[in-house]
């Protein structure tokens, strides 16, 4: 989301929870349309028109809110810090240089 990114459009949490829940999230889309198709009494090609631009503006929010949410993740990849905010590669516990067995030090 380079265009989202360079205006300062951020969805904060949310982005990073739609990326996550994305298929669960199109799916449950997919299954209400279908269900109030199915209720329709009458369904005419307009009804169905409106149905699929419905649709399609509902899978574009999400593709929309997911990609911020993974455009986030890589801005936080790049500062060199893993999970908890720790350092990468720096020979934590057991890690390179720690001195502990089995560590690669020999």
């Amino acid at each position: 989301m380079r265009w989202g990114a360079a205006h300062g459009v951020r969805t904060g949490g949310a982005g990073g929870w739609v990326e996550a829940h994305r298929r669960a999230l199109t799916v449950g889309v997919l299954l209400v349309l279908a269900l109030v198709f199915a209720l329709w009494n009458h369904p005419t090609v307009l009804t169905v028109l409106l149905l699929v631009l419905i649709l399609l503006v509902a899978l574009a929010v999400l593709a929309v809110l997911a990609a911020d949410g993974r455009a986030g993740d890589g801005a936080a990849a790049g500062t060199g810090t893993g999970a908890g905010g720790r350092e990468t590669g720096t020979g934590g516990p057991g890690g390179p240089g720690s001195g502990n067995p089995g560590s690669g030090d020999r």
